[in-house]
Parts: structure tokens; C-alpha cells; sequence
């Protein structure tokens, strides 16, 4: 077993300990024995996708749990996060997001695994996990955890075919915590430079691990 447990510590190493107290037991808080899964629950300011159509045209091809066919103010949420290893006994951090919508419940899955350099994840998404990002995982100000998107790609078994800028998504990932309300925040953009924003979410939730 990795005796780093969790896949942001891989990624920032020293510069974790630059994260806020409340941000480090939310991104480093898994148990190195247990590997016990986090819960969280809130609510989304804004979340889902404008371009409803294409979420619905793409999915029989990149699958379910990628794409949010709606969009929406005031959504509840929950997520489960549950940390393991991949075949290399590296930490890894599986995401299970529950969308709340209006007359309709969306999933959306991915798995954050080390990346290709120090500094760097990377997000397999949706449920068949056909899309791979790769994340630059820095420490934002104010001690917030911040994920940039540097290339989209698709993957195929093995073979891993890098998509165009312009037929990816760039993703800006921002967890914090608010002094003033006590609350965790999350704020998730992505863009596409033709379509402009694909999805977002952003709002507050509580979590804790176990």
C-alpha cells in the first residue's frame, strides 16, 4: 500500500502543506489504513449545462454520468469520494456526484490518478471513462486547492488519442473554505473556446470522511 494515501498529496507534495487547515483535511483526510470514503452534501448556487442538446446527441458516445442535460439555480447535491490505488500502488480518488434537478436526478463519475510529472492528475470521467484530463494541481490563494485543466484526451484501451484545443473542455477546479460562514466551497468551470461553457457548478456543502 502507498504510504501517501491521498492522490493530491502525490500531486503537491510539500506545497500540500500550504493548503488552509480546513482545505488540507478535506483533500488529505483519508485514513492511510482504511481508505475510508468521504461524504459530503450541499447545495449548488448554479449547476448543469446550457448546451442541453449536444449533452444529450454525445452521450451515447462518451456514455452516462459525464454529461448534465440541464441547468439549473439552487440544486442539491451529494458526493461520495472513495480513495484506492491504481495498479502501480499510487493513490487514487473516485468521485460519485449526485445532482439534484428539478424533476430529474444526474450523475456525474470520474477518477483522478497520478499524472504524467509531479504537479500534474489525471481525471477519467464519465462512466465508461472514454475522456482523460490531465490537471496542473496547485495551491490557490488563501490555501484553496486548485485543478487546471492542460489537455483532454480520449481513451481507448491503451491508446490515448490527445484532442485538439478545440474539440476539448478546459476545466478550472477550485475547493476553498468560507471564514465567514464556516462552509466548504467548490466552484467547477468548463469551457470549450467554439461553445463557451459546457458545465459548472458551483455552491457550499458540508463533508466528512468515515
Amino acid at each position: 500500500m502507498s504510504p501517501v494515501s491521498s492522490v493530491y498529496a502525490w500531486a503537491l507534495g510539500a506545497e500540500a502543506a500550504r493548503l488552509s487547515p480546513e482545505v488540507r483535511e478535506y483533500a488529505l483526510g483519508a485514513d492511510p489504513v482504511t481508505r475510508a470514503a468521504g461524504a459530503g452534501s450541499g447545495v449548488f448556487a448554479v449547476a448543469g449545462s446550457k448546451h442541453r442538446a449536444l449533452s444529450r446527441l454525445l452521450r451515447p458516445v462518451v456514455g452516462p454520468s459525464l454529461l448534465l442535460d440541464r441547468h439549473e439555480a439552487d440544486v442539491p447535491f451529494t458526493v461520495v469520494n472513495q480513495p484506492g490505488e491504481d495498479g502501480r500502488g499510487r493513490p487514487t480518488l473516485s468521485a460519485i456526484r449526485m445532482f439534484r434537478f428539478r424533476g430529474a436526478t444526474r450523475f456525474f463519475v470520474d477518477t483522478l490518478s497520478a499524472g504524467p510529472r509531479p504537479g500534474t492528475l489525471r481525471n477519467r470521467v464519465g462512466a465508461r471513462g472514454l475522456v482523460e484530463i490531465r490537471l496542473r494541481c496547485t495551491v490557490g490563494p488563501g490555501g484553496s486547492l486548485r485543478l487546471d485543466g492542460e489537455q483532454s484526451a480520449l481513451r481507448l484501451g491503451r491508446l490515448r488519442l490527445p484532442l485538439p484545443r478545440l474539440l476539448g473542455v478546459d476545466i478550472a477546479v477550485e475547493d476553498g473554505w468560507d471564514a465567514s460562514t464556516g462552509e466548504r466551497t467548490v466552484s467547477v468551470l468548463g469551457t470549450n473556446p467554439l461553445l463557451g461553457t459546457v458545465i459548472e457548478y458551483r455552491g457550499r456543502f458540508s463533508y466528512a470522511w468515515g
